[in-house]
């Protein structure tokens, strides 16, 4: 641990990353230790999922709880919802059976442009109300949210057509949509997220730095362009000599950095899953796992410390 200190405090342009399945606590030590470092500090993720993210955090991941959800939603509206069974989501198995007489799917492919079209065109029409006769479908939906007294739209996490900036355009989409039913109903959402890691990592570095992820304490300053500082973009350009890893890393990811003449340190645990510590669940309920493994933020905060005297 001295040495790997040693060795990443010499590292001229540094990026931390990984954090794809790590707690709070873990997130909070990566982002410091990168603050002591002077480094770029940016989740793992696609520049799809990215957009999402940053789009979702800004408004509300969630405007009800789970609990909520169970005992008081009478109409629910899957939007490309994916069904996890975890310790970190509600929306599993079990949930659906028990609610699948109020849930109303709107599913399409996540790898096709043409619908994310559609997509688009559905909350536009939902969006100005179309009373319609040839568009039957649009007003049994409105009908329905209309209808019930707790309706709540639940999310699905990511875009992952070719073109990011698409699925900033179905997030602003669906945002607008919720503010405008919001004024004529108490419509709730709730947004899940593939990644618990992520968004831990987004909502600690929210809370310090205002910013949900690419954070540049290299040349101290944040850019509002989402993918300014992204991983795949600082990749792509060269940017950076060397990655710090936090967690487990696929065979892929490391190959891919060191054929781009990268240097990779890794931290991690020896076993895959979730460490201990406290996760946020979909809804922003803090989640405290105990895990048959220990956390790296001891491990991190360490680092810091014996960076801090070689520094001195």
């Amino acid at each position: 641990v001295n040495q790997l200190a040693e060795a990443l405090g010499a590292c001229p342009r540094l990026l931390v990353t990984g954090f794809q399945q790590s707690s709070l606590e873990t997130c909070r030590a990566g982002i410091l230790l990168a603050e002591q470092l002077r480094a770029f500090c940016d989740p793992w993720i696609s520049d799809s999922f990215r957009i999402w993210q940053t789009s979702w955090t800004r408004e509300a991941w969630a405007t009800c709880t789970w609990g909520e959800v169970f005992e008081r939603a009478d109409f629910i509206l899957s939007w490309n919802a994916v069904i996890k069974n975890s310790s970190l989501t509600c929306f599993n198995q079990e949930f659906t059976n028990a609610k699948q007489d109020i849930i109303w799917p709107v599913n399409y492919d996540t790898k096709d442009n043409n619908a994310l079209e559609d997509q688009l065109l559905l909350l536009r029409l939902l969006k100005a109300e179309s009373s319609n006769s040839s568009l039957p479908y649009v007003e049994n939906l409105l009908a329905k949210i209309k209808k019930a007294h707790y309706p709540v739209v639940i999310w699905g996490a990511e875009w992952s057509g070719n073109d990011p900036y698409l699925t900033r355009e179905l997030m602003q989409a669906q945002l607008r949509w919720v503010r405008h039913a919001s004024m004529k109903c108490r419509l709730h959402h709730l947004s899940l997220c593939q990644n618990p890691g992520v968004m831990n990592f987004a909502s600690v570095a929210n809370w310090l730095t205002g910013n949900v992820s690419g954070l540049s304490f290299l040349l101290n300053q944040a850019s509002t362009d989402p993918l300014y500082y992204s991983c795949s973009r600082l990749i792509k350009d060269h940017e950076i000599s060397t990655v710090c890893w936090i967690g487990q890393m696929s065979y892929a990811i490391k190959s891919l950095l060191l054929n781009q003449g990268i240097n990779v340190y890794q931290i991690a645990l020896p076993s895959t899953g979730l460490e201990t510590g406290t996760y946020l669940r979909d809804d922003g309920v803090p989640v405290h796992l105990k895990e048959n493994q220990h956390s790296l933020s001891e491990t991190l905060n360490y680092i810091k410390i014996q960076y801090n005297r070689v520094a001195v």
